[in-house]
């Protein structure tokens, strides 16, 4: 924004005060700020058009991080009268080429729809898939045969605001031989900026390359960090934790004819935001990322792990959580579920009250609360879906030129 929000705050509440009233009928700007804070983001949107003030106000980016900044204070403390943090979005991830593509939102608490969105994206001869969320905004990408990640887009749904993110030189001149991309989407809260991280590897003797695209300048740059482990996306959404994206990983080494081996041993990645580097944690014994996957429970980095027999039958799981961030010895459960029957479960992750979401046997979305055992099929047209389980409302890229 070309004003400041200092400046904003020192304005009168309307563009032009009627010289007929006193000066005393207005409420001053500062108040009127202090006051928007605690009010809903389509309320906030709604409000842009009763004067010019308002509107600088409401689209000034300290404001938008302030607001933000509230309304998680106001969620981590149970202050909201209306709950609009925690919501699940559920994004089909495959379609016939032509498709719509449309966003399920649903609430946490009765796991109803309560909106359903299509997606401003053409889908042409690509799947769409979700990476993660953060602050209000959703991260998706193109997803062509081997080429996850090729086209990011960002979406805040709650202001329908939509941004496709231009494509890095790197990916242009290589893209003939790459063979994986890994994808996460994070904020940097020392610079109150949105970034999307991208992991390549490639199909020839070349060491993989990291690159980070920068909402606020608006363009990619590599960043010079070394990748001596090969990261699997086996997660719903990559779990955006302690200001750090995670994926399960295992170490390899490029061999002479540019061949990756793979040891057996399994580890989590995470790459800070913040310092843009990796940083290795251990797993919980006895794990692997054959059967687990990764996610955010209320703030704390948690993992699904499968409980099966030697025949590959699955019995049940634990849900792990690591109480003491990067500490590997916090790693402590938190429920154990158990089944009564032969079933094939692929999870997608765990709502803030405790309710374990499932594909079961390749048909059904499920809920299941993982206190009571009680089972909830969910109300959507498919089984496919990639799920986030942290969506928030915020007036992300409102300031944006998009």
């Amino acid at each position: 924004m070309g004003q400041s929000f200092s400046y904003i705050l020192n304005c009168g509440t309307h563009p032009a005060k009627p010289r007929s009233l006193p000066t005393s009928k207005y409420i001053p700007i500062e108040i009127v700020a202090q006051i928007l804070l605690f009010l809903p983001v389509k309320s906030l949107i709604q409000l842009t058009p009763i004067c010019k003030s308002w509107y600088n106000l409401i689209k000034d980016s300290q404001f938008i991080a302030a607001h933000l900044n509230h309304s998680i204070y106001m969620a981590k403390n149970n202050l909201n009268s209306i709950d609009d943090h925690g919501y699940l979005l559920a994004i089909p991830f495959k379609f016939k080429p032509g498709d719509k593509y449309f966003c399920s939102v649903i609430c946490p608490d009765k796991m109803n729809v309560i909106e359903k969105l299509e997606l401003p994206i053409c889908t042409r001869n690509m799947n769409v898939e979700m990476v993660n969320s953060c602050n209000g905004l959703l991260c998706l990408t193109e997803c062509y045969p081997n080429a996850f990640g090729h086209v990011v887009y960002l979406w805040n749904i709650s202001i329908r605001k939509f941004k496709t993110l231009g494509n890095s030189e790197l990916v242009l001149r290589n893209s003939s031989i790459v063979f994986k991309r890994v994808t996460g989407f994070g904020y940097d809260y020392t610079t109150d900026d949105y970034k999307v991280v991208r992991i390549l590897y490639f199909k020839e003797d070349v060491a993989p390359e990291v690159e980070v695209y920068s909402v606020k300048i608006g363009s990619w740059r590599r960043v010079g960090v070394n990748v001596d482990f090969i990261a699997h996306c086996n997660s719903a959404a990559v779990p955006f934790v302690n200001g750090a994206l995670h994926w399960m990983a295992q170490p390899y080494r490029l061999g002479k004819l540019g061949k990756y081996m793979f040891p057996v041993k399994d580890f989590i990645v995470a790459f800070d935001i913040v310092d843009e580097v990796f940083r290795k944690m251990a797993l919980p014994l006895n794990c692997s990322r054959l059967d687990a996957c990764l996610m955010d429970f209320k703030g704390l980095l948690s993992l699904y792990v499968a409980d099966r027999t030697v025949d590959d039958i699955f019995e049940g799981c634990y849900i792990w959580a690591m109480s003491e961030y990067g500490v590997a010895k916090s790693w402590s459960k938190l429920f154990t579920v158990n089944v009564l029957a032969p079933i094939t479960v692929r999870p997608l992750g765990l709502t803030k009250n405790q309710k374990l979401v499932f594909v079961k046997d390749e048909e059904q979305l499920v809920s299941l609360d993982v206190q009571n055992l009680q089972a909830q099929d969910l109300e959507l047209d498919a089984c496919l879906y990639a799920v986030d389980f942290s969506y928030t409302e915020s007036l992300a890229l409102l300031d944006q030129g998009i």
